[in-house]
């Protein structure tokens, strides 16, 4: 976007405005931060209903826990539909029992 300055402004001196700073952040990755923020609600839940013996981890898969460890600007691969039938049968089984450890 064009940002248009007065005159006057042109000859002020001091630190970069934050307009400017913002401006020359690289763009995220939008589907990665949606994907930390389901980590961030879970971590929540586990944290404010003080459940124990709770593994968040566990409720992803390889892809989607390399992903929390990527930078936000980064293009990752995150997990998909398709999966190993074992894997989602696992994933099926801690879900539910997190999330009657959560009701």
């Amino acid at each position: 976007p064009a940002l248009d300055t007065e005159d006057a402004w042109l000859s002020v001196e001091g630190p970069v405005s934050i307009v400017e700073l913002a401006l020359e952040q690289k763009r995220i990755h939008y589907p990665l931060v949606e994907h930390q923020f389901v980590l961030c609600t879970v971590l929540y839940a586990v944290m404010r209903l003080s459940l124990k013996g709770v593994k968040p981890l566990s409720l992803f898969d390889s892809k989607g826990k390399n992903a929390f460890f990527k930078d936000l600007t980064s293009i990752q691969l995150l997990p998909s539909g398709d999966m190993d039938p074992n894997v989602l049968s696992v994933r099926q089984q801690v879900g539910r029992s997190f999330v009657l450890k959560v009701l």
